[in-house]
C-alpha cells in the first residue's frame, strides 16, 4: 500500500502536525491474521515521538482497538497484548483520541481521560455486544471528527442512507 498510496493527498508519514494536533499511525497488521499486535520497535517509537511533542493535543490511529469492545468473539480479534500500548498511553497526558477501525462499529469510551473510538465499516456493521458475529441492519458509516487547535473535538457518526 505504501507503494501505491504515495501521492497527494495520501501521505505514508507516521508522524504529522496538522491544525494544531499531532497525529501518530500505528501498524498493527499481522500478516495472516485478524487480530492485531504492536512490536517493540513500534512502541520504542511511539513513546520517542510522545517525548518531543510536548503540549499539543495527540490522536494516535490504529486499526485494531487496543481496549475491549464488549462483544465476546470481536474481543478475541482486537489488538493482542494491548497493556504496553495502554502504560504508554496513561503516561503521556497530551494524548486526547485512540482512534481505530476493524470492529465494523461505532464504539465509544473513556479511559483516564482518553477517548477511544472505532468507527463504523463502510461496507457491512455488526451487532455490538453480541457473543457471535450478527450483521447489524445499519447502514454502512463513518466517523467524522472535528478537532481544535486547544485540544477539544467533537466527533459523530455519519451513516448512508441505504443499507
Amino acid at each position: 500500500m505504501e507503494q501505491v498510496l504515495n501521492y497527494s493527498p495520501i501521505s505514508t508519514e507516521k508522524s504529522f502536525e496538522m491544525g494544531g494536533w499531532h497525529f501518530l499511525l500505528l501498524n498493527t497488521n499481522v500478516p495472516g491474521c485478524v487480530y492485531g499486535k504492536l512490536f517493540p520497535e513500534s512502541l520504542e517509537w511511539l513513546e520517542s515521538q510522545l517525548k518531543n511533542i510536548q503540549n499539543k493535543p495527540v490522536l494516535i490511529a490504529l486499526h485494531h482497538p487496543p481496549v475491549k469492545i464488549n462483544s465476546e468473539w470481536m474481543d478475541k480479534i482486537i489488538l493482542h497484548d494491548p497493556q504496553p500500548l495502554l502504560n504508554i498511553i496513561n503516561h503521556y497526558p497530551q494524548i486526547k483520541i485512540v482512534l481505530s477501525g476493524h470492529v465494523h462499529q461505532e464504539f465509544d469510551t473513556e479511559i483516564n481521560s482518553v477517548r477511544y473510538l472505532a468507527t463504523p465499516s463502510t461496507c457491512v456493521q455488526f451487532k455490538p455486544e453480541n457473543p457471535e458475529p450478527i450483521v447489524d441492519k445499519n447502514s454502512p458509516g463513518l466517523r467524522l471528527l472535528t478537532l481544535y487547535p486547544d485540544g477539544n473535538y467533537t466527533t459523530k457518526i455519519e451513516r448512508t442512507d441505504t443499507v
